[in-house]
């Protein structure tokens, strides 16, 4: 009886599978790793997704010895993906016996090659730090967003609660404010983002807003800032055209120095001229202080200190 070797059909068929083991090996590995590592995922994420690759290719040698084509089972899929729910995989064609310990040498070869490949990669660069300036700090997430709300305690007046809410994305700025231009009056506002410098440090961003409420206008706007070690200068500015009297034009500005002590402290000198409540002085100025701590932050501002017009904001922030 001859051998199977000897047939040339069968001799066919396993070069056929011997490439087909290759082609696999490298598809399975690759596709997913590769993909994933495009997607923004770190180092170790894909050193793990290589692992589980690895695996997903001996449990799927295992399994499809017989000659036909099969879909990958969603139990190797799950292995791939790191987690217990079932997800719908991709379907893999495969010809031929699978032999483990070839497979298991193809996977070996190209498990090693992605490592030595991505011991190449030059170390992604330090993220500059420096005196937090009122913008939400980066992370991974494409948006970042910041909510501060500002409570405002009076002499001989009543208090009120200034909200503002920002969103940023590259280069987009959205910002909403409320009791901001003046009592009872919302304020929408769009712009761009600018930054550029390393030792010195420069923030600006341009924006248009429209107001409405007990004051209804179009307001062009800029914040800025610049930071130098521990050290930041930022302006918080714009001009409100009222569109129902020309009278309730109002130009509002917030210059504010701060000197990050360390990590968690910060403190320096800062003014406002706003509309919301009148006071003997056409400015305001006074000192703060504040404390943060991982994405939150607390500052106490005090304005006209010693005067008979001392006021007191409290303002919490949150950055996510």
């Amino acid at each position: 009886m001859p051998s199977q070797d000897s047939n040339p059909d069968i001799r066919q068929l396993h070069s056929i599978a011997r490439s087909s083991e290759v082609l696999f090996g490298l598809i399975m590995v690759l596709t997913f790793t590769g993909s994933f590592r495009m997607t923004g995922g770190d180092h170790d994420s894909v050193d793990r997704r290589l692992w589980a690759a690895l695996g997903c290719n001996l449990v799927c040698s295992h399994r499809l010895r017989v000659w036909q084509v099969r879909w990958v089972s969603t139990v190797a899929c799950r292995i791939l993906d790191g987690v217990g729910g079932g997800r719908n995989g991709r379907t893999y064609r495969r010809v031929g016996g699978l032999n483990v310990r070839r497979l298991l040498a193809i996977s070996l070869v190209v498990l090693s090659t992605a490592r030595f490949v991505r011991a190449q990669e030059p170390p992604p660069a330090p993220a500059p730090t420096g005196p937090a300036s009122g913008a939400a700090p980066a992370t991974k997430n494409p948006w970042q967003y910041s909510l501060t709300v500002s409570g405002y305690l009076i002499e001989n007046e009543d208090g009120f609660a200034q909200p503002v809410l920002m969103a940023n994305h590259k280069w987009l700025h959205l910002e909403a404010r409320y009791n901001y231009e003046n009592f009872h009056t919302g304020s929408l506002w769009a712009g761009y983002n600018f930054s550029w410098g390393k030792t010195w440090q420069f923030e600006v961003t341009p924006m248009i807003g429209g107001v409405f409420g007990r004051t209804d206008g179009i307001a062009p706007g800029c914040e800025a800032s610049l930071t130098w070690k521990k050290l930041n200068f930022s302006i918080n500015n714009e001009y409100v055209f009222d569109t129902t009297s020309k009278s309730g034009d109002f130009y509002y500005n917030w210059p504010q120095i701060t000197y990050q002590l360390n990590k968690w402290l910060n403190f320096g000198g800062v003014a406002q001229r706003t509309k919301t409540f009148a006071t003997r002085l056409d400015v305001q100025r006074g000192f703060f202080i504040g404390l943060e701590h991982k994405q939150l932050s607390f500052t106490t501002y005090v304005f006209n200190p010693g005067s008979n017009s001392t006021s007191v904001v409290l303002e919490v922030g949150a950055s996510f």
